[in-house]
Parts: C-alpha cells; structure tokens; sequence
C-alpha cells in the first residue's frame, strides 16, 4: 500500500486502511497486541501477538480467543477488509511495522 497511512488514536491506535487496532486498550477487533502489559490488553475476541506476547497475555487475561501467533521476521499477510495485501512484521523491539522482513 502506497502513500500515507490514516492512524487515529482511540485508546489504541486505529488503522482503518488495514482494519487492524493497535494496542487498543478496550475490546476491539482485530487487535495487534505489542506486549501484555495492562494498558495495552483487553478482551479482544481476536489477536495477534508473537509467540511471548500470547503466554504473557494467558496468564495475565485468560480466556479463549482467537490468536494469531507472528515470530519475530515473519511476515505473514493479514486479513483485512479493505487492503486484502496488507503484511506485518514483528521486529526484535516486538513491535509491528509495515516494512518487509
């Protein structure tokens, strides 16, 4: 996806170009979630975290939901109902960015 992003912050931040929350603070879906501390995690129905993130989050907030699992320097292609192309990365400071892998 070419040119600028819209990124709007609503207790997390909002991608509507990709239809993915970042860090959103209430129930939101899809959420990417950076880390498990408690101003970055909700109720999310689905997620997706790396592989730490998601044994951090179990034990701080368990129950079921759906998870998506990103080692870091993978880059798989996320749904989303307006760029069907859209790709994530997780880098080694665990946070996710466009850039390719």
């Amino acid at each position: 996806m070419a040119g600028t992003w819209d990124v709007q912050y609503r207790k997390g931040l909002w991608l509507p170009q990709a239809g993915w929350w970042l860090d959103a603070q209430a129930r939101a879906e899809p959420s990417f979630v950076s880390h498990a501390h408690s101003d970055h995690i909700a109720r999310h129905k689905e997620i997706l975290c790396t592989p730490a993130t998601a044994r951090f989050l179990h034990a701080r907030l368990p129950g079921r939901r759906i998870e998506t699992l990103l080692p870091f320097g993978r880059a798989p292609r996320l749904r989303s109902p307006t760029t069907p192309t859209s790709r994530a990365c997780c880098a080694s400071s665990n946070s996710c960015s466009r850039s390719a892998c």
